[in-house]
């Protein structure tokens, strides 16, 4: 059976071949090619060097093809009748929202009755509307048409329980299901966290870690360094920043909060290393002022860390209420980290340990194949 994936993501493109980015690799890809068997991705690509790509791991699997453009703009206009014919040619259609190629990707498998799913993977109204002035109305614009466009699905998976259901009501058939997944669960040992926990000594510095890119306005880094302007002078605290970008603007903040020496930069680390600095953070923080699902939260749950998160998207479904501040409230961020004792610690760790066992992949593969086999069922009757 032959399937087209759509979503504005931007491969990296070296020499005409492609290359995995965050969240777009090989097990996103299996998680396609074991449901259809063929697979043509319509999406953006962005053109790459040789030394941006050499840590990541060049595309190639039988049965996947892509279609991509260099921007939207360029997809939606000279690209239109390409993307159609795609559509046209395959047998059902993935597409993830928000974004543009997607809405268009729906609109065209309504006219041509092409059976599709619309895969909701975060709010376009929050994400947009983080980044302040135009991007406001902007964002309310983007939200109808996806909204729209979910609306009038017929099939619908949420990565969230609740949030993203609200948010974009469907009339079609749906279900909620992680788009991440842990495939080690259960293999970490907790006991090593707890007594890392019982064995931290008051003058042992804390390491507070955030996660996610370092360039993007709306992940909230600069709350948690404006709280540890407040907190430097009663704890010994170092806060780091782990995720691709350049730091020009959050190093501005830290250096106007003359705390420059509290703050590292760890850059962009490889997947299985991005564990292994989990396992040295005391206290996470997602400072995010959107969210749909955050894989970093769930991250952070696998390896047992106490963890604070703004209230945005989804991060109600994933951590304790009562460790969750309003976004951009620096003094509420403050209070509930200094309530974080070693009582608070280990009690959360457990907590979120065993709250990641809902993103086992085993659980949630066989979760979404199953409705995925339904979908296709009744589409070709």
């Amino acid at each position: 059976m032959k399937a087209v994936f759509v979503h504005d993501h931007a491969f990296p493109m070296y020499e005409s071949e492609y290359y995995e980015s965050s969240g777009f690799d090989e097990k996103f890809i299996n998680r396609y090619l074991d449901i259809f068997g063929n697979l043509k991705i319509i999406a953006r690509h962005e053109i790459t060097d040789e030394k941006s790509i050499e840590k990541c791991k060049k595309i190639w699997k039988e049965g996947v093809n892509f279609c991509t453009f260099q921007s939207t703009k360029e997809a939606l206009t000279t690209g239109y009748k390409t993307i159609r014919k795609t559509i046209s040619d395959c047998d059902f259609a993935v597409i993830r929202i928000p974004s543009i190629l997607g809405i268009a990707a729906a609109d065209i498998c309504r006219k041509l009755k092409k059976p599709y799913l619309i895969e909701v993977v975060g709010c376009a109204k929050d994400a947009l509307a983080a980044r302040g002035g135009i991007w406001v109305p902007v964002g309310t614009a983007f939200s109808y048409y996806t909204g729209r466009a979910v609306f009038n699905a017929p099939y619908v998976v949420y990565v969230t329980e609740k949030y993203l259901e609200m948010v974009y009501p469907t009339r079609g058939k749906w279900t909620f299901c992680s788009n991440v997944t842990l495939e080690n669960y259960g293999e970490y040992d907790i006991e090593k966290r707890i007594k890392k926990i019982r064995e931290k000594k008051e003058k042992d510095t804390i390491i507070i870690g955030t996660c996610a890119s370092i360039d993007m306005p709306y992940k909230g880094q600069e709350d948690v360094i404006k709280a540890l302007k407040q907190l430097c002078g009663r704890y010994p605290i170092r806060y780091e920043l782990v995720g691709p970008g350049k730091n020009t603007r959050l190093k501005k903040i830290a250096q106007s909060c003359n705390i420059m020496d509290r703050i590292y930069f760890l850059g962009e680390l490889p997947h299985n290393d991005i564990f292994r600095w989990l396992d040295t953070v005391d206290l996470y923080i997602q400072p995010s002022r959107a969210e749909g699902l955050c894989r970093a939260i769930i991250e952070a749950m696998s390896r047992g860390c106490p963890i604070i998160g703004s209230d945005v998207g989804g991060v109600y479904e994933q951590i304790d209420h009562k460790f969750i501040y309003k976004k951009g409230n620096i003094n509420q961020l403050v209070k509930i980290i200094e309530s974080m004792d070693r009582k608070e610690s280990e009690t959360q760790a457990l907590r979120n340990y065993q709250h990641a066992e809902r993103y086992s992949s085993e659980i949630l593969y066989q979760k979404r194949k199953e409705f995925f086999r339904q979908c296709i069922e009744e589409s070709v009757k």
